[in-house]
């Protein structure tokens, strides 16, 4: 009888030093990766090898896209049209960027922030994108028309 106990205490000990040691060891793999994701973050937004320039690219996209609200079908097609010319250039996997981007709904100032690490003579890619984005749906609204004199004032601004 004693024996049994003595068993069965022995088991319980084990699997919550086992759980312990699985839930300590999780923790640190996912430190581990935090830290390593936030260094390449912080590593590819030094960069300016182009990087730059496809996620302002791709955040200037959805914020035209999310201009008036919502992420249209078309629109979408138009921003998968960008990515698509992104990668035929060679840039990375956009896929999970692209994902992030559209995940967060960025807004025309946060768009402008990345925008702003790209060099003035580079402006013009994004009025092609903008213009493509908001006439997607087969008409520009009130507040897409805003989205575009904002990006007009921010133009003339730089």
């Amino acid at each position: 009888m004693l024996s049994l106990i003595l068993d069965r205490v022995l088991r319980d000990v084990q699997r919550k030093v086992t759980n312990e040691v699985s839930e300590k060891a999780t923790d640190a793999v996912s430190g581990l990766f935090n830290r390593k994701r936030k260094s390449k973050e912080k590593e590819v937004t030094k960069k300016s090898d182009g990087s730059d320039l496809l996620t302002a690219c791709l955040y200037v996209a959805f914020a035209a896209s999310y201009a008036d609200g919502t992420l249209d079908k078309s629109e979408e097609e138009e921003i998968e049209k960008v990515k698509n010319k992104l990668a035929s250039e060679g840039n990375g996997d956009l896929a999970i960027k692209m994902m992030q981007i559209k995940g967060e709904k960025p807004s025309f100032g946060t768009a402008m922030k990345y925008v702003d690490k790209i060099e003035k003579d580079k402006l013009p890619v994004f009025d092609g994108i903008i213009d493509d984005i908001l006439k997607a749906d087969g008409s520009v609204d009130e507040t897409e028309e805003s989205f575009l004199k904002e990006w007009e004032s921010y133009k003339s601004g730089r």
